[in-house]
């Protein structure tokens, strides 16, 4: 029995000891990565900003928004993205379907979509403050097991997007993409997120703390999207507007900017030209900012 139990302690001691190396090498990787942002003037967001803002024609700015990209990600990335890198101006992307439960409840859910999301959030925050947040606990304990106790990983920094230039042919697809947004399994409207509008104030008092021009932008719909949009979603995100508007916050809603198909991609992306055109358009609103990267 004793030597059952010598061998069994020596059979874990070997996969811990490799799984305590694995950390110490992630973490050093983690804490001295670089990290690749470098102008002052960034677009983050969801997908509907990394497909409608090209920082070709934005000249100076980088598009870091992701796909699935809800306002808790975006508040803990630019956060640790200016305690690193000093940033002039933020667009942060803002339309109806921003404010959805379904968008903020992925990282709660034990589903593909709350692996996805803690793989992005698990490096930008502690695991203390991570147990405050309402995350699924054990897709997050796997997450971090996963990326630092496996297997030693090149880069932790797996939270900077870039910009996604559509095809130009247009796919119908506003029903799907209106369910996707805002309903549920039972066919009724999701609820608007507390949550979500929190996370959305907390970027606006972070950027007004640090005196970073804030801009949000609602990025241009296709008129069959926009029709379908549910009427609290539309009231409530005309009141935000005008709230946000009074503390101060830029706020640029041009989801209604284009008609048509030519410019899209689909009922909620811009095609490639559609996005150089809106860029453009966006460029005539910027309001000048002192030792902006923004071109004018």
């Amino acid at each position: 029995m004793k030597v059952f139990g010598r061998t069994l302690l020596a059979f874990c001691i070997l996969p811990l000891l490799w799984c305590a190396i694995m950390a110490v090498v992630n973490r050093r990787t983690e804490v001295t990565e670089a990290l690749p942002v470098h102008a002052r003037t960034i677009a983050l967001g969801d997908s509907h900003i990394g497909c409608s803002v090209d920082p070709k024609v934005l000249t100076g700015s980088e598009n870091i928004a992701l796909a699935a990209e809800p306002y808790l990600l975006s508040w803990l990335k630019l956060r640790h993205i200016i305690a690193h890198h000093r940033v002039d101006t933020v667009i942060l992307g803002f339309a109806p379907h921003n404010l959805s439960d379904k968008d903020h409840r992925k990282f709660h859910d034990n589903g593909w979509a709350t692996e996805r999301l803690l793989k992005r959030l698990y490096p930008l925050t502690t695991i203390g403050e991570a147990v405050q947040l309402p995350l699924y606990k054990q897709t997050y304990a796997r997450t971090l097991f996963m990326n630092y106790c496996t297997v030693p990983h090149p880069t932790h920094i797996t939270y900077i997007g870039h910009y996604s230039g559509l095809g130009a042919k247009y796919h119908a697809d506003s029903a799907a993409t209106y369910a996707r947004h805002f309903m549920e399994k039972d066919s009724t409207v999701a609820p608007i997120s507390a949550y979500g509008i929190a996370c959305l104030d907390s970027i606006v008092a972070l950027t007004t703390r640090d005196h970073i021009a804030l801009y949000l932008v609602g990025a241009p719909l296709h008129a069959s999207y926009r029709r379908n949009v549910p009427a609290e979603y539309k009231t409530r995100y005309a009141d935000l507007s005008v709230r946000y508007a009074d503390e101060g916050v830029h706020v640029i809603d041009r989801t209604a900017l284009f008609q048509g198909d030519s410019l899209f991609a689909n009922s909620d992306h811009l095609n490639g030209r559609g996005a150089r055109r809106f860029t453009r358009e966006l460029l005539q609103i910027l309001r000048p900012v002192p030792d902006s990267t923004v071109a004018h």
